[in-house]
């Protein structure tokens, strides 16, 4: 402006751009951007001044006006920024810290339902095996091994969906069934469906959740099993003609109706020495079910037939192993469950 006229240049109009353009642009608070602000009239008076020429005193004014007010708009405009930023800054660190209050709770739950998880044993004339895969943190598959003070029992089931709700109610249908048979260790496995079926549809209500649990109850006896229950097709393995049964189970699920009493029948299957019953959820045999072409339990039997001298808890690291080499990618938890009459 000096070398154009001094103070009674127009181009004193580049320095409000000058002055929006840095303090815009610039993360500045409104403090920083009225001082630097103020720093630029300043230098524009004082070169002007002994620079500038004569001038008139009228356009010095109305230079400093819109010069100032220029000053004003982006100190306003920078501190509107800068607690947008600030806001954005604090509901980021907020997020996550809901976030790792989130899954710390998540740890939590998980190691609460691997906690519950039975290991592999020896009860009486029976050795059991067993895995569980979750898809998620938190599963909604079920099984577990229980010594009462009559014969041992093996359950297995699957709430529908996986994740936190599923995994509560897993931890309702366990919790329920354990306080079951310790008060009535020698229940008939239909009985025992019957009563937690109207625990666990009582808390399914409560929760306001659309849930169901497919289980089967299995009494092992010394040389028999007993069972009850709607889920996945035993297969049992017959040492003596090396061939695997598919033996489906019946019932219906538990957590829809208020009575399944009339639904639930016991079944009995003989058990000899070296006899085996593979018990699973449908997370193995429908791996790969979005590609359209899932593993299935024909190839879940072949492999579990191919396997089965080795060690049970081998077996089952060669069925998981052999399924997710089929298809890596694993939709749902994945539970198998061995039981061997030795």
């Amino acid at each position: 402006t000096k070398d154009l006229g001094g103070f009674d240049s127009s181009y004193y109009a580049g320095l409000n751009l000058v002055i929006i353009a840095v303090n815009l642009l610039l993360p500045w608070k409104a403090f920083h951007s009225a001082l630097n602000g103020s720093l630029t009239i300043l230098l524009y008076l004082i070169i002007n001044s002994f620079f500038g020429g004569e001038f008139q005193t009228k356009i010095l004014i109305g230079n400093l006006y819109f010069m100032s007010s220029t000053v004003i708009i982006a100190a306003s405009i920078n501190h509107v920024k800068y607690v947008l930023i600030q806001k954005d800054f604090e509901n980021r660190k907020s997020l996550k810290q809901a976030r790792d209050s989130l899954w710390s709770e998540m740890e939590v739950a998980m190691r609460i339902q691997t906690s519950l998880v039975p290991p592999d044993t020896k009860i009486g004339v029976y050795e059991i095996a067993a895995i569980m895969k979750p898809a998620a943190e938190v599963g909604g598959d079920y099984y577990d091994i229980i010594q009462t003070t009559s014969d041992p029992w093996v359950m297995i089931g699957d709430v529908s969906g996986h994740g936190v709700e599923s995994g509560l109610i897993m931890m309702m249908t366990q919790t329920s069934v354990r306080t079951i048979l310790a008060r009535t260790p020698q229940i008939e496995p239909s009985k025992l469906l019957v009563l937690l079926n109207k625990v666990i549809k009582e808390n399914i209500s409560k929760l306001n959740v659309d849930r169901y649990l497919t289980i089967t109850a299995i009494n092992l006896k010394e040389n028999e099993i007993t069972y009850a229950g709607s889920h996945q097709d035993l297969l049992v393995y017959r040492k003596n003609q090396n061939k695997i049964e598919s033996v489906p189970s019946y019932g219906t699920w538990v957590g829809m109706l208020d009575d399944v009493d009339d639904y639930m029948k016991d079944r009995s299957l003989p058990i000899n020495e070296g006899d085996m019953v593979l018990l699973f959820t449908d997370g193995i045999t429908e791996i790969g079910f979005e590609q359209k072409n899932m593993y299935g339990q024909e190839r879940l039997e072949k492999c579990f037939l191919e396997n089965i001298h080795l060690p049970l808890r081998t077996i089952i690291d060669k069925i998981v192993e052999d399924a997710l080499t089929f298809c890596p990618k694993q939709e749902d938890d994945i539970t198998i469950v061995i039981v061997r009459r030795v």
